[in-house]
């Protein structure tokens, strides 16, 4: 336990004061309730504030996960007042209220320079946004605005969309995990028709009836909500309780739409209908470059035609499929995509029960794929056999940035196969194999590979079996190494005297 001392925070006060040199400052405490001391208080925000004040070179200010509440909120929101340079303020988590975000509020009536404000997580209800909708039709420069999880119901919803109408600065807005239902949706579909500014609209609302007395969106929802009109380039809909009918509402936008960008419909029940109904809308589709439909309970035959219909796709640049069980079959014919699809950066499939098939296919796409950047395998159980297959494949790739291997029943027996990619491989920079079952024996031929390598910058190897006689090899391996960055080895076994060494090293995380 450690706490943020009062005389460093009468410090910084006094840099900020005197305009020394800071653009972006970072006061976001430990997300951890067992760890309070390390939070601001009402004492500390006093300094904070005090600087601020009289500062003209500060552009960010994090103060997320403290206690500010009310009461700090209000100095911060006053300092801000007059402050013609700050340009983003995030204080989420810090229980401010409805009071609070009033004085926000206040604040962003008369300060036209502050472009974001991140005020998630911090219980500010209908009141309170009802107050920052009032400051909207008065405010021109603010273009981010985060409200998530902030208990908010219809009567803050539909000022805010109210609010959004006029509004022509605006630009990103996140009311995700408040209560919204239909209600609430038809005022969103209101605001869209007439509001063309908006560009980022983040509506993913789980179903917590039981904390904010509201369902979810659902696809009666989803048919009220009117897109075609919009000026809108990134959508989520997680987590809304949509089925393909709700997918079928959304085709014709989809379909049609020259604009958009982003789409999440992650963690609904899509299902192989409501896959095939994507398929042959991405066919048509000649905008969207990011698509996320993770946990949608997408199956195999739904997972082919949407390959298929990115195969010769030239604008999607991202694509994930997580949690879909999809199996080895699947990744047969995800693979196939990527030996005919060359502009496709980051492919995620974690959590979708593949094997030394599934591996295999991928290997044989990688070999012949050489745009895809980054590729997230994790959670899936390639093993021993999965890993031989894909080493020699990744070993002679030149465009991989970044794996992810995350639990993957790796053991020492592909530490070879491993120490072979940090070796020959001159591009991937990031490398994760977090809990997997590595122990000092695979350690110290992975530590041998890092002597040589010149281009990884963060390797994890975090929750594995590495023990002290594994780290003392670790230390040698990176005594020559000058390009890593990041060595992560925290949950393993390692203690006394070479736990303390390790931590003399900056690079190394625990």
């Amino acid at each position: 336990m450690y706490s943020i001392a009062l005389y460093s925070l009468k410090h910084l006060s006094l840099l900020l004061k005197l305009n020394y040199a800071v653009t972006i400052l970072h006061l976001r405490a430990i997300n951890c309730h067992a760890i309070e001391d390390n939070k601001i208080n009402i004492v500390g925000v006093r300094e904070i504030a005090a600087g601020l004040s009289l500062n003209t070179t500060l552009r960010e200010l994090y103060l997320g996960y403290n206690d500010i509440k009310n009461e700090g909120t209000k100095l911060i929101a006053r300092a801000v007042r007059n402050n013609h340079t700050l340009l983003a303020l995030v204080i989420g988590d810090n229980d401010i209220g409805a009071e609070g975000a009033k004085e926000l509020a206040a604040t962003l009536k008369v300060n036209h320079t502050l472009l974001t404000l991140d005020i998630g997580f911090n219980n500010i209800r209908d009141e309170g946004a009802k107050e920052i909708a009032s400051a909207l039709k008065f405010n021109r420069g603010l273009e981010t605005l985060n409200l998530n999880y902030n208990r908010i119901h219809l009567e803050g919803i539909s000022e805010l969309a109210s609010a959004l109408k006029k509004n022509d600065s605006l630009t990103f807005l996140s009311v995700a995990n408040n209560a919204i239902d239909i209600k609430a949706i038809r005022k969103f579909s209101l605001m869209l028709r007439e509001n063309r500014r908006l560009q980022w609209l983040n509506l993913s609302t789980p179903n917590y009836k039981e904390q904010i007395g509201t369902t979810s969106i659902g696809d009666e929802g989803v048919k009220k909500l009117s897109l075609r009109n919009s000026a809108l380039t990134s959508l989520y809909l997680s987590d809304i309780k949509m089925s393909s009918k709700g997918v079928r509402t959304l085709i014709g936008f989809i379909k049609d739409n020259n604009i958009l960008e982003k789409l999440d419909l992650s963690n609904n029940n899509l299902e192989e209908e409501g896959a095939l109904i994507i398929a042959d809308a991405i066919k048509s589709n000649n905008s969207l470059v990011h698509l996320l439909l993770n946990n949608d309970n997408i199956n195999v035959r739904g997972i082919k035609e949407i390959a298929m219909a990115i195969k010769d796709n030239v604008t999607l640049k991202t694509l994930e499929l997580n949690g879909n069980w999809i199996g080895d079959k699947g990744f047969k014919y995800v693979a196939e995509m990527l030996e005919h699809n060359y502009t496709l950066l980051v492919l995620s499939l974690k959590s979708n029960n593949a094997t030394i098939k599934g591996a295999g296919e991928i290997a044989s796409a990688i070999k012949l794929n050489c745009t895809l950047k980054d590729l997230d395998l994790s959670f899936n159980k390639i093993g021993y056999e999965g890993m031989h297959k894909l080493s020699p494949e990744i070993s002679a790739n030149t465009s991989l940035i970044s794996l992810n291997f995350r639990s993957n029943r790796i053991t020492d027996e592909s530490a070879e196969d491993i120490a072979s990619i940090i070796l020959t491989n001159h591009t991937l920079q990031h490398l994760n194999l977090k809990s997997n079952d590595i122990t000092s024996k695979g350690a110290r031929l992975i530590a041998d590979a890092l002597r040589s390598n010149y281009c990884l910058k963060t390797l994890n190897l975090a929750e594995n079996n590495v023990c002290d006689e594994g780290a003392v090899y670790v230390m040698d391996g990176l005594k020559g190494n000058t390009c890593l960055e990041e060595l992560h080895i925290e949950g393993n076994s390692i203690y006394g005297e070479i736990r303390i060494q390790l931590m003399s090293d900056e690079r190394i995380k625990f």
